[in-house]
């Protein structure tokens, strides 16, 4: 079984930060799981929340609570989670705001950030079919199975490419110099969008198109 081309953490990343805009479950959970710690610290009225101070809690507060070794295995869970969120909690307050706790700013505060990818508009737009979109966020990220990258990974030795024979094929290669890709891609932007819709072409883009056309 060979290793997958991108990491599952990758994927899960936002789409304007190069993944694929996947929700990590594990993640999503711990940050639903938030709701309960919020409530312990904001909704002192609510009957759950009174019932686990006579319970469990007894008037400790959640950052220095530790959970008893006898205690059902879902209060261990939301105990545990306390500490993750203990430093999102300034005197009870979610991120030293008065903003109420959501799901969705717990979900974010706690994945890893990554920057904001300069390609996300020319990715994921409308004028794109999905298949399209998801081989150039791939390409962007040098994940397709090229020739150079199968030899890298030992399937093959032969590197040159395929269409023209003339260099490796790597991605660079393969959407930049290869005289036979670039002169299809060029072919097919200018029959879809040349004549009907050259508002979606920058003018950079279009002096290279038009330097390849000849």
């Amino acid at each position: 079984m060979r290793a997958p081309n991108l990491s599952w953490d990758h994927c899960c990343t936002p789409k304007e930060e190069g993944g694929l805009g996947i929700k990590a479950l594990k993640i999503w959970n711990k940050a639903l799981v938030g709701k309960y710690i919020w409530w312990l610290a904001n909704k002192k009225d609510h009957l759950w929340v009174r019932w686990v101070n006579h319970v469990y809690m007894k008037g400790i507060h959640c950052s220095s609570y530790s959970p008893p070794l006898d205690c059902i295995w879902t209060w261990k869970k939301i105990a545990h989670t306390m500490v993750t969120f203990k430093q999102a909690y300034h005197n009870d307050q979610w991120l030293d705001t008065d903003k109420a706790y959501s799901v969705f700013d717990g979900y974010h505060w706690l994945r890893q950030k990554r920057s904001k990818v300069s390609w996300r508009h020319v990715c994921w737009n409308s004028l794109n079919v999905p298949k399209w979109s998801f081989i150039f966020w791939a390409a962007q990220l040098q994940r397709l199975l090229t020739r150079d990258r199968m030899a890298h990974m030992g399937f093959g030795q032969e590197t040159v490419c395929f269409l023209c024979n003339s260099d490796d094929e790597s991605h660079m290669h393969l959407f930049y110099s290869c005289q036979f890709s670039t002169r299809k891609i060029v072919d097919d932007v200018i029959s879809k969008f040349w004549d009907r819709k050259t508002n979606v072409i920058s003018s950079r883009d279009k002096a290279w198109i038009l330097s390849i056309k000849g």
